[in-house]
């Protein structure tokens, strides 16, 4: 997990200057700046025509984002601390570390360090992890699910329950066809 927090960062200062550069990354910092000052929008430029931005709508004297909030209410505590870019190399991280849970707990623990080891060769996973997208987020959410339905089908706590529920809930605030392709298998798995 150290290993992928700090290449994540990396990524992220050395080819993205610690700033988000796609839309939805922009989208995402902004609602959350937004959240963070006690709004739920954007104040119209004054020379909007200048400022058309994609994915954002404008609405008279304000404008909106079309993403869910998922992710951005994920950043607000990390805006008001003035440090969003660690958002996505500490999920990066947490990915790292729940994957090696999960296969140590389907597998062994050298399955788990196997897989731990395949996830920081993966460009895609990296550079995620130095973006400011809801990639990462999403994926921690889904293996926080995963990890949490296989410790309650062996009955382990009634938090597990919980756990699954908050993570699949809160995916469902930031990509709801996540929580579907999540939750249906986990459902046909349990029946």
């Amino acid at each position: 997990p150290a290993a992928a927090f700090t290449i994540s960062l990396v990524i992220a200062f050395l080819f993205f200057q610690g700033i988000p550069h796609i839309q939805d990354s922009v989208n995402y910092l902004v609602m959350a700046e937004n959240f963070a000052a006690g709004r739920l929008h954007s104040r119209m430029p004054e020379h909007y025509e200048f400022f058309q931005y994609a994915y954002m709508i404008p609405d008279g004297e304000r404008l909106y984002s079309v993403f869910l909030p998922g992710f951005s209410f994920l950043l607000v505590p990390f805006v008001m601390l003035g440090i969003p870019v660690l958002v996505n190399p500490l999920l990066t991280a947490l990915n790292v570390f729940l994957t090696g849970k999960i296969a140590e707990k389907l597998f062994d623990r050298e399955i788990a360090v196997i897989s731990m080891s395949f996830m920081l060769f993966s460009v895609f996973f990296m550079v995620m992890g130095g973006t400011w997208m809801a990639h990462s987020f999403c994926m921690t959410l889904t293996l926080s699910a995963v990890l949490a339905y296989l410790n309650m089908i062996e009955g382990k706590s009634l938090k597990f329950p919980v756990i699954l529920g908050i993570s699949l809930g809160w995916l469902a605030w930031t990509r709801p066809q996540n929580t579907l392709f999540t939750g249906l298998p986990l459902i046909l798995h349990y029946g």
